[in-house]
């Protein structure tokens, strides 16, 4: 066997250079220049990327109607499948932003919604989805133990602390406290936790999950059901183990949904500011005229369409559109 040739030391030095050049290399941006990439593109300021935890496929007609009814988003909003399981949820107002966020967890045919906000360096395909906000209620913490202090600690138990509700220590009587915590989809729900005053007793505090749907009663993981569950095979037929119950569910007020006909109508074919035609099918709002409809709503539109929808009704102008 003979040695290396030169056309092979050549190519590997030529390989290496260019590997070398590739690591050397790159381009950095501005963020004034990376804001105009933004203007002039598809406007990602007010867009949310979400997933639901199932492995179930999602109709995607029913869950854009359902989602856009609970919301109601007084400046419209554009929903767009990204592969995957996910979903872009392209809003037009910061305020429906904030909405969206700030009241979860949301759900579609009890699945939870796992929902953040697209920032402008992420991909939205690559974007991890892992954490869901709750609002936690806080049974039986005793008199004593209310404070700011106290109750942050605990919410950095139940998952990452994020605020409190603000009548928690103000007003009449309460039964329970309340707090905002993000939580890691993979790991369980907490049910309790121990406190104590030094040199005083163990106390116990239970928690309760605030519109909390689909979950294990075995593992305490959101996204499936104990029939589903991995630790249904570590125990005898007959004698599995359930930590959880439904008593973990906070008692919810229904939110009213209402057939997507109230927002929906088939549009026009509009021509955007670039000229492009826009397919009737791809643009929907109300025509409050035609359904005699006397609380007025933006629509719900797809793709790059210009929102359309009439004037603002009592429900936008209370949210301070």
């Amino acid at each position: 066997m003979g040695g290396r040739t030169e056309m092979q030391e050549l190519e590997d030095a030529w390989g290496k250079f260019r590997l070398d050049e590739e690591e050397s290399g790159g381009l950095e941006v501005s963020s004034e220049e990376v804001g105009k990439a933004a203007s002039e593109g598809t406007d990602m300021r007010y867009a949310l990327i979400g997933r639901f935890l199932t492995d179930k496929p999602i109709n995607f007609v029913a869950m854009k109607n359902t989602m856009a009814s609970i919301w109601e988003p007084g400046k419209g909003i554009a929903v767009t499948e990204v592969g995957a399981g996910r979903y872009l949820f392209q809003f037009f107002h910061e305020i429906d932003v904030i909405t969206v966020l700030n009241n979860g967890p949301w759900t579609f045919n009890q699945h939870i919604l796992v929902v953040r906000r697209l920032m402008e360096t992420d991909q939205a395909d690559r974007v991890p989805l892992n954490q869901v906000t709750f609002w936690v209620q806080i049974h039986n913490l005793s008199v004593g133990f209310h404070s700011i202090k106290i109750v942050t600690d605990i919410g950095n138990y139940v998952g990452q602390f994020l605020e409190l509700d603000e009548n928690n220590f103000k007003g009449s009587w309460r039964n329970f406290l309340r707090i905002r915590v993000n939580m890691d989809v993979h790991k369980p729900l907490k049910r309790r936790m121990k406190i104590k005053k030094s040199g005083g007793e163990w106390l116990w505090v239970d928690f309760r999950y605030e519109r909390l749907t689909l979950f294990c009663f075995i593992c305490g993981c959101l996204g499936h059901t104990d029939r589903k569950c991995s630790g249904l095979y570590e125990f005898p037929e007959g004698n599995v183990l359930k930590p959880y119950g439904s008593w973990i569910r906070a008692s919810n007020r229904k939110l009213p949904v209402h057939g997507g006909d109230r927002w929906f109508r088939l549009a026009q074919t509009v021509v955007s500011q670039a000229g492009e035609g826009v397919n009737a099918t791809d643009t929907m709002t109300v025509d409050t005229e035609k359904e005699g409809i006397v609380e007025q709503d933006w629509g719900f539109t797809m793709g790059h369409c210009p929102v359309i929808g009439p004037q603002l009704g009592p429900l936008q102008k209370e949210r301070g559109y």
